[in-house]
C-alpha cells in the first residue's frame, strides 16, 4: 500500500473509532463532522506535497479546494475572530463566495479526473457527477452531492493506479458520507 493509501485508511478509521466510542456514549454514531473539512485539507495538503513534482497543476488545485473546504465553514473563521467581530462576518457573504469557489474547484477536479478516460461508461459519470453536485449545491442537499461524489469514488476505485491523487476521491466520498449519515441520524 503506498503512502497516499495508508493516510486515506489511517484518516477513515481515525473517523470511524471517533464514531464507535460516541456509540457507547451516546447510543449513536455521531461523526465529528466540523472537522471533515480540515481532515480533508490536511490530507489534501500531504497528498499535494508528495506529488506536486508529477502533477502540480493538480495538486494545487485540490490543495485550493481543501482550503475553500475548511474556510467556507463559519466554525474556523469564529477561532480567528471574536464575538462581535463574528456576528458582524455571519452577516456578509464571504463564506458564500469561498463555498462558491469551492464548488467551482470540485467540478473542476471532476472534469479533470474525467477527461482522460476513454470508457464512454466513465464519461458518462463525469456527465453525471458534474449535474449532480451542481444540483446538490444550488440546491444545498448533501444527499445530491453524495450522490455526485459516488462515480469519481468509483472512478477512483477503478483506476487507482493512475494517479495517487485520486484516492482523494475515496476520503471526501467517505467524509460526505458520514456527514450525511450523521445529519440523519440526529433526525
Amino acid at each position: 500500500m503506498t503512502k497516499e493509501g495508508k493516510t486515506v485508511l489511517l484518516a477513515i478509521l481515525t473517523l470511524f473509532a471517533y464514531a464507535f466510542f460516541s456509540f457507547f456514549e451516546h447510543q449513536v454514531l455521531l461523526f465529528p463532522i466540523p472537522l471533515n473539512s480540515a481532515v480533508f485539507l490536511a490530507v489534501a495538503l500531504y497528498f499535494s506535497y508528495l506529488n506536486y513534482r508529477k502533477q502540480n497543476a493538480l495538486s494545487v488545485l485540490v490543495s485550493l479546494i481543501g482550503f475553500t473546504s475548511v474556510f467556507s465553514n463559519e466554525i474556523y473563521w469564529s477561532m480567528f475572530l471574536g464575538a462581535s467581530e463574528m456576528v458582524a462576518f455571519s452577516k456578509t457573504v464571504t463564506t458564500d463566495f469561498i463555498k462558491i469557489a469551492y464548488y467551482i474547484g470540485l467540478l473542476c477536479w471532476i472534469v479533470v479526473t474525467f477527461k482522460k478516460t476513454t470508457v464512454f461508461l466513465f464519461r458518462v459519470f463525469g456527465v453525471f457527477a458534474i449535474l449532480l453536485v451542481s444540483i446538490g449545491a444550488i440546491l444545498n442537499s448533501s444527499n445530491l452531492e453524495l450522490a455526485g461524489l459516488f462515480f469519481p469514488f468509483i472512478y477512483s476505485i477503478r483506476f487507482k493506479e493512475e494517479s495517487e491523487l485520486l484516492k482523494l476521491w475515496i476520503l471526501l466520498f467517505v467524509l460526505e458520507a458520514t456527514k450525511v449519515w450523521s445529519l440523519g441520524s440526529l433526525m
